[in-house]
């Protein structure tokens, strides 16, 4: 679709104002990516990637995912989670982590399982429905193996609304993989999980454009929050 017939698209959906919200949105994301701290981020990006022989950086249109149906139409582009913002988010958690698995939903290339394995998880897994970002992270833990790496990670190809959630105490990441009646089914599944067998889940939810559906929910509680990413955990009294 040429640049002119997607200015048209907005401007028929949203109105002008619409439109021009998106351009400032687009404004804001480049000033920020010429700024200073972005440019400290990727130089630690590249050399966290380097000191493993991976590749994890830039982003993948979701029109070049190989996607297809609500997959293609629902799904949001690759982009990869910065170190900092996930150091954070993790830090934060009240638990000891050595008695969770870790469940990245969209998993990507794989930075994040890689971030995770910092944080000693008893498994790390990361969840892909994308075959091409599936192989990439693929090659990315083979490389990393070469190198030395022994971080327990485990990647599955599989559509995220039908995963069968581990049944031990599990953290579970998101970076905004998917929108619309995605996103709906998604959660729906996991509520559905833990109403059949409670235990511990806290979903780290990084952008999260569809949060309405773990804050509608008996079953989750709101534990901490930042700029850009909200944390929720189960809640026994739900029971």
């Amino acid at each position: 679709m040429s640049p002119l017939a997607k200015i048209r698209r907005v401007v028929a959906a949203e109105g002008m104002a619409g439109f021009i919200a998106r351009l400032r949105a687009k404004l804001r994301r480049a000033a920020h990516e010429l700024s200073p701290h972005r440019f400290r981020q990727r130089r630690a990006e590249r050399d966290f990637d380097r000191a493993l022989g991976i590749s994890t950086r830039g982003i993948i249109g979701t029109d070049s995912l190989g996607l297809e149906g609500d997959s293609s139409r629902e799904a949001v582009r690759y982009q990869p989670t910065s170190l900092a913002a996930f150091r954070h988010m993790i830090e934060r958690l009240p638990i000891y982590t050595a008695d969770y698995t870790f469940v990245d939903v969209g998993s990507g290339k794989g930075r994040t399982l890689f971030l995770a394995a910092e944080f000693d998880f008893q498994r790390i897994i990361g969840v892909e429905f994308s075959q091409k970002l599936h192989a990439l992270a693929e090659a990315n833990v083979k490389r990393a193996r070469k190198k030395g790496s022994t971080a327990p990670i485990e990647l599955v190809r599989e559509d995220a609304t039908r995963y069968a959630f581990p049944d031990e105490p599990t953290v579970l990441y998101l970076y905004n993989p998917f929108t619309g009646s995605m996103a709906r089914r998604f959660f729906e599944h996991l509520v559905a999980t833990v109403e059949a067998r409670f235990r511990d889940v806290i979903v780290i939810y990084n952008n999260p454009s569809a949060e309405e559906h773990l804050a509608g929910s008996v079953w989750f509680e709101k534990i901490d929050e930042g700029i850009g990413y909200v944390t929720y955990r189960t809640r026994r009294i739900a029971a």
